[in-house]
């Protein structure tokens, strides 16, 4: 290989041993980046907080992770890799993920599957993993807070169901003037069509690199409301919202303000998501950066 590129820091199978099989010579020492995917953000770091402090004292004292190339997806992961791995991480990339090929900003657009009208539910959607690193939890505990009617959708994989049995306790007692349904897991080539018939996307992530489904629901013509711990930009236009996970009263009240608009205006703000998703995806730099970082390697 020309290049080795690890996709993961916490994996003991595919990061941990191929680095252990480089520092003892077992398999060639070419030119080696890791992309922490998110890892290293603090609310991802509290996950299973014990653990991952042990597996980090652990590779440092080995040494595993020194003279290694660094990407990070944004200033915003730069700083999470610097603040956790110090000197160790002084040759850090940032270069953005690489959005899905069939996104094409020439003919982005939206359809809205339901007519809207100033007087119904908010419809809202929360499309992800079921972990508690998603955080769905926090986004039922807000909505115990929500004075307005709204309709939330859950999709995903219940990859922990001990969690997704305290988000049903909580949802047992949310308030009258709030619905939610469990529509599954989906798949992938669904996910633009099933955002599309929703007016807000609400994600309280504990932490991404990127966020994947976040572009996925700006280019289906869907608003997003999700937590400061992304590195995606607020927008002015309210495209995109950011709040922080401190308190989920602040939520409530950004989901009541949502329901509040009218129909044109709740239109207006899904033709403001496919217009930021238009701009994200004519910016040169999303495909240039990562081309830089593997070909400044080989050089």
């Amino acid at each position: 290989h020309d290049v080795l590129y690890l996709n993961s820091f916490f994996s003991y199978r595919f990061t941990a041993l191929p680095l252990l099989a480089r520092k003892l010579r077992l398999a060639p020492k070419q030119p080696c980046v890791i992309a922490t995917r998110g890892e290293f953000s603090t609310g991802a770091l509290f996950l299973n907080a014990q653990k991952k402090s042990i597996y980090l004292a652990i590779v440092k004292v080995l040494g595993l992770f020194t003279r290694l190339h660094w990407q990070a997806s944004s200033e915003y992961e730069c700083a999470d890799i610097r603040r956790v791995m110090g000197a160790v991480s002084s040759s850090v990339y940032i270069a953005p993920d690489l959005p899905p090929i069939e996104l094409n900003p020439d003919t982005l657009g939206f359809t809205s599957r339901f007519i809207a009208k100033s007087d119904a539910p908010l419809r809202i959607v929360f499309l992800s993993r079921i972990t508690p690193k998603k955080n769905l939890e926090f986004l039922l505990k807000s909505l115990c807070l929500v004075r307005e009617c709204i309709e939330l959708a859950i999709y995903g994989p219940l990859e922990d169901l001990a969690y997704w049995k305290r988000c049903q306790a909580l949802i047992s007692k949310l308030p009258l003037n709030i619905s939610v349904e469990y529509c599954g897991e989906i798949d992938a080539s669904h996910v633009t069509e099933v955002f599309s018939g929703f007016e807000l996307f609400v994600f309280p992530t504990f932490g991404e690199n990127y966020g994947h489904v976040v572009l996925e629901s700006l280019t289906s013509g869907t608003p997003v409301l999700i937590s400061d711990q992304t590195p995606w930009s607020a927008s002015p236009d309210g495209a995109v919202s950011i709040l922080p996970l401190a308190d989920p009263l602040c939520w409530a009240e950004a989901l009541d303000r949502h329901a509040c608009l009218n129909a044109d205006e709740r239109l207006r703000l899904k033709s403001l998501a496919t217009c930021y998703a238009r701009d994200y995806l004519q910016d040169c730099n999303v495909v240039q950066k990562p081309r830089h970082l593997f070909s400044s390697l080989l050089l």
